[in-house]
Parts: structure tokens; sequence; C-alpha cells
């Protein structure tokens, strides 16, 4: 793959061999990965991934326009990139002055303070895109609001009432079936949301190409520092990192668009530090006690405003993980974005709960959560009702065998023999299910 690459010693050019995201397929039936429904694992990629070109890039060059085009894919469209001009500047930007909220605390319930962040008009895409997504399949669109509501419920509830399999919540079985998810919605009903949630419309195929997430959080007005990969900068022209470790302790290489939108630098600390901001440039450096392994000894270093902004505040992040790994979703799904969007709820859950302790609610987080998850659940239930289900096949399997104080007794009403399936009007007192006369030494051994 590497043969026609330039093996010059002076070219310390990145190479970077990168598999491109699937490309958006009208044609291709699923997007799910290539392993099992009860045996998620992030190593499972979807076909259209295992089938993409990968790709040799250089890292060094520097972009001037504004996209470039590449070589049509098997579908004959073109792939669009974004690419930008960098400059050897630092970031200008006017510091940002966050003031103290004062007010009042708001009484509100925690369904209110979750419907904060998923709000009507997100439902309302959710809905809407995964209608779209189901018609497509040749499959009735017919997702409502009070489903989605509901189905997203359940998936909360599956953060702190876990199962290893999700047609467990409603197995006929009294170890595992969950009567608050089993008597809202069916089975069949929530598998049919899950498989064809969705929130972007691929109907729509006119002028797409790759985003950076800071260009398009820096258009809704937002600002934010964070680490990055080295092969998501945009063939950002920075020294390798092979040789900045060489230069000493505190060595730094930016660039910043030639827009002033945004900057990328790498930072040599212990290792090589990577980071992109649109908020705060490299200057004023501070000074930065470190442990030297060389010199057996603390030495001061010079860190970039960037890492320091970086290091102050990545504590909220932190901790927000920390909280939300203790309820994630435990509903795991086949498709590549299926974790973003688990987590996208499970992000809005815990937020929502940050904002309800600042107004001093009482609630830990789990009773938060829990709040949260009966209200979608209850608010928005479908109460038709259900005809008779089957028996798990684990009922009493060996209970039913112990040969202890298994009797029969009359029931005034009939139902069906667990051994034959007719209709009978005995059942076992110990186990407390129908069986007839003549099925009931069969049954119990």
């Amino acid at each position: 793959m590497t043969e026609n690459v330039s093996d010059n010693e002076e070219d310390y050019r990145e190479r970077l061999i990168c598999i491109l995201p699937p490309p958006v397929d009208p044609d291709c039936l699923t997007d799910e990965d290539s392993g099992e429904e009860d045996n998620v694992t992030l190593n499972n990629l979807p076909r259209n991934i295992l089938l993409q070109p990968a790709e040799v890039m250089i890292q060094g060059q520097i972009m001037v326009s504004d996209t470039e085009e590449e070589p049509s894919d098997s579908t004959g469209r073109t792939k669009r990139r974004r690419t930008y001009a960098w400059r050897k500047r630092d970031l200008a930007k006017n510091p940002v002055n966050w003031p103290d909220v004062q007010g009042a605390c708001q009484d509100k319930r925690p369904i209110e303070w979750f419907e904060n962040f998923l709000d009507e008009d997100v439902i309302s895409l959710l809905v809407s895109e995964s209608n779209k997504y189901a018609v497509k399949k040749n499959l009735p669109g017919d997702i409502t609001t009070e489903d989605m509501k509901c189905f997203i419920g359940i998936l909360l509830v599956s953060g702190y009432s876990w199962l290893p399999r999700r047609r467990m919540y409603w197995e006929n079985s009294p170890d595992t079936k969950n009567e608050l998810i089993s008597s809202a919605m069916t089975r069949d009903r929530f598998d049919f949301i899950f498989r064809h949630l969705h929130v972007n419309d691929n109907l729509d195929l006119q002028d797409k190409y790759t985003k950076p997430l800071l260009e398009e959080i820096t258009k809704k007005g937002l600002r934010c520092t964070g680490t990055v990969r080295e092969n998501r900068t945009s063939s950002c022209p920075l020294i390798t990192s092979k040789l900045l470790k060489k230069k000493e302790r505190g060595a730094v290489d930016y660039r910043t668009t030639h827009d002033n939108t945004f900057i990328i630098a790498k930072w040599h600390d212990n290792n090589i530090f990577s980071i992109a901001s649109n908020a705060v440039g490299i200057n004023p450096k501070q000074s930065a006690k470190r442990f030297s392994q060389s010199e057996k000894r603390n030495i001061v270093i010079k860190e970039p405003h960037t890492v320091s902004i970086y290091n102050k505040y990545m504590g909220g992040v932190d901790r927000s993980d920390e909280n939300i790994s203790h309820y994630r979703i435990g509903i795991r799904g086949k498709k590549w974005y299926m974790p973003l969007l688990t987590h996208m709820i499970d992000l809005a859950e815990h937020n929502a709960w940050q904002l309800y302790k600042i107004n001093h609610g009482k609630l830990d987080h789990l009773g938060f959560r829990r709040r949260v998850a009966t209200a979608l659940i209850e608010s928005n239930r479908k109460n038709a009702k259900r005809g008779p289900s089957r028996p798990s096949h684990h009922e009493h399997a060996d209970s039913r065998k112990d040969q202890m104080n298994h009797l029969v007794i009359p029931q005034s009403k009939q139902t069906r023999c667990r051994q034959c399936h007719k209709k009978c009007l005995t059942r076992c007192k110990k186990c407390d299910v129908g069986v007839c006369v003549k099925c009931f030494e069969t049954y119990h051994s």
C-alpha cells in the first residue's frame, strides 16, 4: 500500500493509514454490524466499513482550497472533504468572562429538567427520521411521539436494571420479567423502534462532505478545548511526534486556520500531547512543575495556555463520565452509531440531574434517573390488552423435579395444562401452574 510513498529521510511528514467512513448507500438494506445480536462488542464492524478501502495520507501539506474532491466511490458519487490553509501564528480570541448566574431556585420535577435537553424538537427528529428509515425498508413508518418517549424510558431503565439480553425484560420468567416495561410496550414494538432508530435523512445525498466537529461547534457560537488524535487534524502540517520528542521538554508546535477559527497544537510533556481549541491560544505560557526521570529532580517547563485551560476544567468531564458509567444504558445495538445515540440520552439525563442539584434537588443520581424513566414510560405507555403469552421454557425447570410437596388441588377456572396444553381443572399447589391429573406425574419427572 505504501510502495508509492517517498522514503526520503528529509521528508519528515507522517504517513497515516486511514479507513474512510462508510458511504451513504441507498441500495444498502442494512447498516448493522457483523456480530451476534446478543454479544455486541466494539470489535464488530458493519459490512460497509469492512469493505471500505484504506487510504494513505501524508501530513505536512498546506491545504489552500475550501474543499477538495476525491475519486468517486463504487456508487459513482464524488466525495468531498473540508480542507484548510494553515498559518504559524497564535489564536487571537477575546477572553470570555462567565458571570455567576443568580436567581431563585426553580422547583421542577425530574422529567421537566430532562425535557430541557431532550425536548419536543429532538423527539420529533427521532420520530421523523426513524419513520423515513422504516419506509425505506418497505415497512410501516408508524412510530409516534409517545412510542419514542416510552422507548427512551425503557433504555434508561436498562441502565440500572441490567439484563444480558434485552428480550429477557419481556420473558415470562419471575427472575427477569420487568412488569413496568412489559406492560408498557410489547417486545416486538420495542425491537421495531430499536432496529429503525435514526437521526439523519440518508435519502438526501446532496453536497455532503466531512465536517470537523470544531467547525460545527464554532458555527453554533460555542467554545471548546480538547485533545485530538493525530489522524484527526485535517492534514495540519505540524512537526511529527518523533521529531518533537527529540526537542527539549516543553517544546510546542502549532498552526491556526487562515480565518482564525481554531488552533491545533502539539506539546512535548511526558508524552506528545495534541490539543485543539477555538477559545484560547498558546500564549501566555505558564510555568509547570514536572519530575525529570533523567535528572531525578523536579524541573520547570513552559506550559501552553491552551493546555492550562484544558487541565483546569477537564475534571468536570471526567466526573460526568464517571457518573454516567454507573448507570449507562445496558441495551446494546448492532449499528455502529448506536453507542452515540445511547450516550446522548445518558448525557442528557446526567446534565438534567446536575441542574436539578444546582436548584437544591434532594434526589441522588439513581433516584433521579428512576423518576425520569418511570415518568416517560407511565405517561406514554400503550394500554392495549395483551393475549395469553407462552410461559418461559425455564419455568420451574428444576424445582418441579425435586419430589417435595407437589400436590394436586382443584381450581375453579379452567387453565391450560403445562404438559399436554389441554384445558384442565386441577393444578400443582407448589408450582402454582395448571396440570391435569394424568400429566401430573410426567410433568414432575
